[in-house]
């Protein structure tokens, strides 16, 4: 596996909105962050990523219903579906990513300038040229820190170890109660607000005359911050590097399967 999982993301990525640009008549990329118009483009991809999450969630939402009438097989459709929803999210971060003027080079060394600025308990939390593995250490050190215990007592476990060596690409949502549920959701807000956080700094509205100039290093210190709280929350999910990569592979070819037979 290409050690630099964001990478080949990243890559096909590009390639898909390449499509999507002329099927939907889309701006090319990057956006000039300080227009009306380009602002407006990365407000529209992070509705989209937004609607993603709450997609996922209600699949989690069915798994456990299903789980708690032992109705075994439903709820590990629901769980495949999360991760299905979960790989569209990224798709959308991967375009507000793009639409912002950043790459894969860009996001490492963000991520880079985060941990040295917090040298001294962070330090060895930092992979060269591995950012999804970075986000995913960090994460399991800001859920530790926070006490979010990955395992509550009384969980169902949707997939065992055997199902995911079949089906490796579904390692997240599988492990559910009440309790886990919660915790997916109060880490599914962080995201959320996290990401209004940053279009918060998008000012340039349709009724204003005016264009302020964007304070380019505080856009990019909040996509810095939603990067770190999702990774916190895929980390508490259960995904594993390989995983996240799987399923976004998975669902990058049924869209552009899709595409290539005009939906």
């Amino acid at each position: 596996m290409e050690r630099n999982t964001l990478k080949v993301m990243m890559a096909r990525q590009f390639a898909t909105l390449d499509q999507f640009i002329l099927i939907e008549n889309l701006p090319q990329y990057p956006v000039d962050l300080n227009t009306k118009a380009g602002q407006a483009i990365i407000k529209k991809f992070t509705g989209r990523f937004i609607e993603e999450l709450s997609e996922s969630y209600s699949e989690l939402e069915n798994a456990l219903s299903n789980a708690q009438i032992n109705n075994i097989e439903e709820a590990k459709q629901c769980v495949v579906r999360y991760n299905v929803e979960v790989a569209d999210a990224w798709h959308f971060l991967l375009e507000i990513i793009i639409y912002s003027g950043y790459d894969v080079y860009n996001i490492d060394g963000m991520l880079h300038k985060y941990i040295s600025n917090n040298s001294g308990h962070l330090s060895n939390f930092y992979k060269e040229n591995s950012p999804v593995e970075t986000l995913l250490i960090l994460g399991k050190y800001f859920n530790d820190h926070n006490a979010l215990i990955t395992y509550p007592p009384g969980l169902f476990r949707i997939f065992t170890p055997g199902d995911l060596q079949l089906n490796p690409s579904c390692y997240g949502g599988n492990n559910l109660n009440m309790e886990a549920l919660k915790t997916h959701a109060y880490l599914l807000w962080e995201v959320t607000h996290t990401l209004n956080k940053l279009t918060n700094l998008l000012k340039n509205r349709a009724w204003k005359n005016s264009e302020p100039e964007l304070n380019a290093l505080g856009f990019e210190d909040g996509l810095t911050e939603v990067l770190l709280v999702w990774g916190a929350y895929l980390n508490y999910a259960g995904f594993t590097e390989q995983s996240i990569l799987l399923a976004y592979k998975e669902k990058n070819d049924v869209v552009n399967e899709r595409i290539k037979n005009g939906y």
